[in-house]
């Protein structure tokens, strides 16, 4: 029986000796790894794109109701009309401004005293109105707390605002009193 001499100094150039084990994974096992939780994760992904939809809807629709609540306030706290209107007059979805319009053409411009705004909605989402004035799209409450139209004061502006992201809705109606409520 023969047995080689190790020099203590060189047992660390040995693979595999007690001294330094090897660590890490091998390139198979981590493509077996990255596999197997793909398996496992695929048929939720269709599921996660849904659920940020209707998150993305909802804080749209909570946004603009919080919007509609503000433009009350600022009313019946300054007694004085203020209007609730599209930036540019015409699409909700590019985003909306506060404002005390001081022109009547409902319309945030340079001699506005502006409130609040609110920058443009993600493209997916559709903003339609149904009001009892269809002139234009605004919502204008009076010091009072009740909503009013550009005929006067005493006729209403009530309807119903729909947010609408593919088959998805949420709905916020103003009655007759001036109050929001969604559903």
């Amino acid at each position: 029986m023969s047995y080689k001499y190790v020099n203590p100094a060189q047992a660390s150039l040995i693979p595999g000796s007690q001294r330094y084990p090897s660590y890490g994974y091998t390139l198979f096992e981590l493509i077996i790894t990255l596999a197997i939780i793909t398996i496992v994760l695929a048929p939720g992904i269709p599921q996660f794109s849904d659920f940020l939809k209707k998150t993305r809807l909802t804080l749209a629709s909570n946004t603009l109701h919080a919007a509609i609540n503000l433009t009350r306030s600022e009313a019946i706290k300054r007694n004085c009309r203020v209007d609730l209107a599209p930036s540019d007059g015409r699409y909700w979805e590019k985003g909306w401004a506060i404002f005390i319009d001081n022109n009547n053409n409902q319309r945030p411009d340079e001699g506005d005293t502006l409130i609040n705004t609110h920058e443009a909605l993600h493209s997916d989402i559709i903003i339609t109105t149904s009001f009892t004035d269809t002139t234009k799209h605004y919502i204008a409450y009076n010091g009072s707390g009740r909503t009013q139209t550009n005929a006067g004061s005493q006729q209403v502006q009530a309807g119903t605002i729909s947010l609408t992201l593919n088959d998805y809705v949420h709905r916020i109606h103003i009655d007759f009193l001036g109050r929001a409520r969604m559903s």
